[in-house]
């Protein structure tokens, strides 16, 4: 889809595209996926092989110390997938909002470098100022809520991880005495 996209930029034709795409559009989509590139995919894949590994170690202790267990952490991972697929619709359209509302501050920037000694001479500094100020509210308000959207999701995670928790720690204390004591230990 990105070398799509790239393809399709390189071979519009002036008039057709660059004229009606504001440049700012241009540079957002760009320079968005350069910074995905260059600093998140490596670091979140870094984050997901730990956290994977140590998901699958817990899982197999636990499931050798009270196989009943795993029952209990079967249902909770299936609301936690149905979970995950329903605020994902959302945190998507939050963040598409987000990266809508980060084209017209480039393209503002754009204008105003350009237009800067124009701007000037009209003593109109304020005006591009206080617009400046409303573009940048208007990203700021569009991540806060694709934070929040981020942050509900985090929360219901958070309560089935412990409601899994507590799970585990009434199996180590009600089978105190038919399992063995160090796979209980080693389970929490």
């Amino acid at each position: 889809m990105h070398n799509e996209l790239i393809a399709y930029v390189f071979r519009a034709p002036i008039n057709l595209f660059f004229d009606v795409t504001p440049i700012g559009k241009i540079l957002n989509r760009f320079s968005k996926d350069l910074a995905v590139l260059d600093e998140q995919i490596y670091y979140n894949f870094g984050g997901f092989l730990v956290c994977f590994w140590q998901a699958v170690t817990c899982l197999v202790v636990a499931t050798l110390a009270v196989p009943l267990i795993l029952v209990v952490i079967v249902v909770f991972s299936l609301f936690a997938a149905w979970l995950f697929v329903y605020s994902m619709k959302a945190y998507k359209d939050c963040y598409r909002i987000e990266s809508v509302t980060m084209s017209p501050i480039l393209s503002y920037f754009q204008e105003t470098f350009n237009g800067s000694s124009v701007i000037r001479a009209f003593g109109k500094e304020a005006d591009f100022r206080d617009r400046s100020f409303e573009l940048v509210n208007k990203t700021t308000c569009a991540n806060q809520v694709t934070t929040g959207v981020f942050g509900w999701y985090s929360l219901r995670l958070d309560l089935l991880v412990s409601i899994i928790l507590i799970a585990g720690c009434s199996a180590c204390i009600l089978l105190r005495d038919t399992a063995d004591a160090i796979l209980l230990t080693m389970m929490l």
